[in-house]
């Protein structure tokens, strides 16, 4: 499908397609797109995009977002994970839009904050963290908001962002009911996501370049699909040969490692070797590089002058501990060509879009609390190996695995080359989690009555997945208990004037309800984002001291 016909479809996007035309250099959409067109997202049905990486799924969400803008006058919310690809994302909207008079915002800072100012924004780029805040501080433009785009919406299945991300998109379809597309990586129950959002599910495995996904073990590469790969073994550090062999042929190379002091590490051991490589013109540019990483912050510290040395020789490490300025830099070089190898943690694979011909997984376990050393997951390890090929620079891509034992290449072939990645589920059901946002809700007024709060929680993913109102009932009761324990709500039974959460049975027996409210300190520390636990260990401590 040509761009054109979307603009002949929809003739409010004609400029739009037109600006694509010349910024993206974008004629013909891939086939997913062209099916996610097809499909009738544009009339405002919500859809479930579940794509590979590098298939254009950002250009689907941007006709939807100036679709709605520019024809119900309605803001469009843009949530990401990181505020690394907050910042990306802005940058790409803002350069691309304001010059129709879009105005773009990015909300990723200060948790207690309402930003008033974004009430005048069209686009606005955030994390999810950051709208959760907004939504505890109350703004007066929710009613105003025509679509949210989901970006990694798959990352509902993550203990840490998940919870917040869920409850998130349950309020915001609950009271601002805008249209919802959600981008996901090719999960196994893509559907099913599909089904909990009411939305049209879109599924593709194509990709724009060939992957060669393969695995190097015992000084032996093997590729499927099979290639010829022309590779020397020389050294006993296979991500060595593997990297030289690339750069004789001039072509970049990512590697992902398991912590951020492997990613340091590594890249001095590279960087000797990527020196004798460049050409000088090269080098002259990488040393200007480099002083300007090393003079991103006032004071250097020794991370940012080992930084700024392993720039010089065309090779920088990558993770959320570097300042941003500095992975800025690194990102734009690296996409220009001048730095050679980035190593990096597996945050980058769902962050910021950097390809690279070639992707090298040295690690294949990370730490994991209560495990220890464990695989990653395969939806990690997929979005890793989806990095490997440059859309309209190469034809193919290479992504190659490194066990370090037998096992692990046995486990890596059937699980990371042949398997299939994990289904999503839900961690909104534990504990910690609940208290958070059980008090988010009723200090921020969206339910006051216990009836109101397992109300809500039936329009989650969680709900829809184990469909055990009986358990989620109880656990809620028990969080409640905790609430009020601590000071941060108060309880009654409706037309009694008993205070006392203990009377939910009394409450059940006679078939009434109870109310909910939050008290001023309950309400603060929700604004303040606070684990109540955490607030009332304070809270408790500061009495203790004053005593």
């Amino acid at each position: 499908m040509k761009i054109d016909e979307v603009g002949n479809r929809y003739p409010v996007l004609k400029k739009v397609v037109e600006r694509i035309k010349e910024v993206d250099r974008v004629d013909d959409l891939f086939p997913p797109q062209a099916d996610a067109i097809n499909s009738g997202y544009l009339d405002g049905k919500n859809m479930v995009l579940a794509i590979p990486t590098s298939c254009g799924k950002t250009l689907i969400s941007e006709l939807a977002m100036l679709k709605t803008i520019l024809e119900k006058n309605k803001k469009a919310i843009y949530i990401v994970p990181l505020k690394a690809l907050a910042s990306e994302k802005y940058e790409e909207f803002k350069n691309k839009y304001e010059p129709f008079g879009i105005k773009v915002a990015l909300s990723i800072g200060d948790m207690d904050a309402a930003d008033p100012w974004l009430n005048n924004m069209d686009i606005i780029v955030i994390t999810s963290e950051k709208l959760d805040s907004l939504l505890r501080h109350g703004i007066d433009w929710m009613g105003n908001i025509g679509l949210v785009v989901v970006d990694e919406i798959h990352l509902l299945d993550s203990p840490d962002r998940g919870p917040t991300l869920e409850i998130v998109i349950t309020r915001l379809a609950e009271i601002a009911k805008p249209q919802i597309l959600g981008l996901s990586a090719t999960i196994s129950n893509y559907k099913e996501l599909a089904k909990w959002l009411q939305a049209i599910a879109v599924k593709s495995d194509f990709r724009p370049v060939s992957l060669y996904r393969g695995i190097f073990f015992d000084k032996q590469l093997h590729f499927t699909p099979k290639v010829d790969f022309s590779f020397n073994a020389d050294s006993e550090e296979p991500v060595l040969d593997l990297i030289g062999n690339k750069l004789n042929s001039n072509k970049q190379s990512l590697v992902f490692v398991s912590t951020r002091k492997s990613a340091e590490s590594l890249a001095e051991k590279l960087g000797s070797h990527v020196a004798t490589r460049l050409s000088p013109e090269d080098k002259t540019k990488l040393e200007d590089l480099s002083n300007q990483v090393l003079h991103s912050v006032d004071r250097p510290t020794a991370q940012c002058e080992k930084l700024a040395r392993c720039v010089k020789s065309g090779v920088a490490f990558h993770h959320a501990g570097t300042v941003s300025k500095q992975r800025g830099l690194i990102e734009k070089n690296f996409r220009g060509g001048l730095i050679k190898v980035i190593t990096a943690t597996p945050t980058l694979a769902w962050g910021v879009n950097i390809p690279a011909h070639q992707v090298i997984i040295r690690d294949l376990k990370r730490f994991a609390q209560l495990k220890g050393m464990d695989y990653l997951p395969v939806l990690d390890i997929q979005q890793m190996q989806g990095r490997a090929g440059r859309v309209k620079y190469d034809t193919e891509g290479y992504s190659i695995l490194i066990p370090k034992s037998e096992v692990e290449a046995r486990y890596a072939w059937d699980n990371y080359i042949n398997g299939e990645p994990e289904k999503i589920y839900s961690k909104l059901g534990v504990e910690p989690v609940l208290r958070t946002h059980v008090l988010a809700l009723i200090a921020s007024d969206v339910v006051s009555t216990r009836k109101d709060l397992e109300n809500f929680f039936s329009k989650t993913f969680y709900s829809f997945q184990y469909q055990d109102s009986l358990g989620l009932r109880q656990k809620l009761e028990k969080v409640l208990r905790m609430l009020e324990k601590f000071g941060f709500i108060t309880s009654s039974v409706m037309g009694t004037e008993n205070n006392n959460i203990s009377g939910f049975h009394r409450a059940s027996e006679a078939k009434q309800e109870v109310q909910l409210k939050p008290t001023q300190i309950g309400k603060r520390v929700s604004e303040l984002y606070i684990d109540p636990l955490t607030a009332n260990y304070i809270i408790e401590s500061l009495k203790k001291f004053q005593a």
